[in-house]
């Protein structure tokens, strides 16, 4: 062997003993993940092994994933051990309650009652009451007030047994309120039993005892044109109790 021969297998065998620690075992390139397997491929030479760092120098682990134990059976990603599943979005409810307004809960108002009536220097009549009332909204309401005298009184002040009918058309104020006034006007027939239809005026307040019971307090001033006193009409008053529904 010439010596050009000689070192050029000289110069092979430097390289090959420089490669030498970087060969690993067939196992190890089969699982490249597996550390413990890698062997030195020489006696006497140990692999100095280290997991990898991240940018902080603290050191992480390995752990094989296998994509298919990600899903769930139905093929769909698997929820995380521990965690909720999140929330369906939330969707109207059809049973809700209505909204707390009185004129949309309870539109129309009911009553029927009786009382009395009182006239200035007459005698105190029995009477039966009516009351057909409808919201307009939280703060209002109209109502028909009919109402029916038992007896009556001539212009001179003597009693009969002829009866009167009125009937007002009034606009009530807070009519949820305890008190709820009101005021309008409407038709009185027969006052003083002259046989006439005459106007009148209505002025009163409903007082509320309990959710369907009342009080209604009312003033009436009827036009009486040929009335034989001066002051062409005629005062009165009622007191009324009442159920509303």
């Amino acid at each position: 062997m010439t010596k050009p021969v000689a070192r050029a297998f000289g110069s092979l065998g430097t390289i090959a003993a420089s490669l030498a620690p970087v060969l690993v075992t067939p196992q190890a390139m089969a699982n490249p993940l597996n550390w413990s397997e890698r062997q030195a491929p020489t006696p006497g030479l140990q692999w100095n092994t280290q997991a990898p760092e991240d940018a902080a120098g603290r050191s992480l682990t390995w752990q094989t994933v296998n994509p298919l134990d990600q899903l769930a059976s139905d093929g769909n990603p698997r929820q995380p051990s521990g965690s909720t599943p999140a929330a369906a979005p939330a969707t109207p409810d059809a049973t809700a309650a209505e909204p707390d307004n009185p004129a949309q809960q309870r539109p129309w108002i009911i009553g029927i009652g009786g009382g009395a009536r009182i006239g200035a220097g007459e005698p105190t009549y029995p009477m039966v009451y009516g009351r057909l009332g409808h919201m307009l909204n939280r703060d209002a309401a109209l109502s028909l007030r009919p109402r029916y005298i038992f007896g009556n009184s001539n212009q001179l002040g003597r009693s009969n047994s002829e009866g009167a009918f009125q009937m007002p058309l009034t606009l009530d104020v807070k009519p949820t309120s305890w008190l709820s006034p009101y005021l309008g006007g409407g038709i009185a027939t027969n006052t003083d039993s002259t046989g006439q239809t005459n106007g009148m005026l209505s002025l009163g307040a409903d007082i509320s005892i309990s959710r369907n019971l009342a009080i209604d307090l009312g003033m009436n001033y009827i036009f009486q044109p040929n009335a034989i006193d001066s002051t062409n009409g005629d005062f009165e008053f009622t007191s009324v109790l009442y159920l509303r529904f």
